[in-house]
């Protein structure tokens, strides 16, 4: 009887450690420092999921492939330094193209009725506002979200991937990511819950908090929503309704 053998070839950084790694209690025995390395070289070859690159495309464009691409040429300190210039230069031009121009926010609402309520009295004017050929039509990745969460009680995975990669050609609209999503972790969970907690005193809900931060830090000239009571009094920002809006 003969038994399949798997020969790992181990970085040589690890070998001369595995011992001591072993000795120092990070391990019980060699055999779990060899398996754990298995692991995470295996792991690094793993596929990137549509939702991930969903984000990171609308984020950053090609600018992770660049990463990529002169990551074997670079070291990686190098590397991460010269796509941060770009991201941050990137930014810059993003908010300078944006500061002026006309930008109509559109709450989760409208795309809910107009996506799944077909028989609600507001379809009709819904339809008509978001096939209308005003310019600058924009909504938040966290009203993405919502409608994905919204929307997967009747739409199946296939469905649900189909909508969010197709959603800006669909409804031409732009979506707008919160001001700290091009920089750190840290820095975008601080001010995000920061800035969140200064609309919740305003007596708003979570969801409606973020979604409206990120409508001002856009400087948007309008927002527009059938749950106007949610919004209004609590932004300069001029809150209506689809109706409003349809010319």
């Amino acid at each position: 009887m003969t038994s399949n053998v798997v020969q790992v070839r181990m970085p040589s950084a690890i070998t001369r450690n595995v011992e001591e790694l072993v000795k120092k209690g990070f391990y019980k025995n060699k055999s779990e420092v060899i398996i754990d390395a298995v692991r995470h070289f295996v792991g690094m070859k793993q596929t990137e999921s549509d939702v991930a690159q969903f984000i990171r495309e609308e984020l950053h464009g090609r600018d992770r492939l660049l990463c990529k691409r002169t990551e074997c040429h670079l070291g990686k300190n190098q590397v991460r330094k010269r796509v941060e210039k770009t991201v941050r230069d990137k930014r810059r031009k993003y908010y300078g193209r944006t500061q002026g121009k006309t930008m109509i926010f559109i709450d989760t609402d409208v795309f809910v009725i107009e996506k799944l309520f077909q028989n609600d009295e507001r379809y009709d004017i819904t339809k008509a506002f978001l096939d209308s050929d005003i310019k600058g039509k924009c909504t938040s990745i966290y009203n993405l979200f919502e409608l994905l969460g919204i929307a997967s009680f009747n739409l199946n995975t296939s469905e649900l991937k189909k909508l969010l990669k197709g959603f800006h050609e669909v409804y031409d609209t732009k979506i707008l990511f919160p001001s700290t999503a091009y920089e750190s972790a840290d820095a975008f969970v601080e001010q995000l819950f920061d800035k969140t907690f200064g609309k919740i005193s305003l007596k708003m809900n979570f969801m409606d908090a973020t979604i409206l931060n990120v409508a001002e830090e856009h400087n948007c000239s309008g927002f527009v929503t059938w749950n106007v009571k949610h919004f209004e009094g609590r932004t300069d920002i001029p809150v209506v309704t689809p109706k409003e809006v349809v010319p």
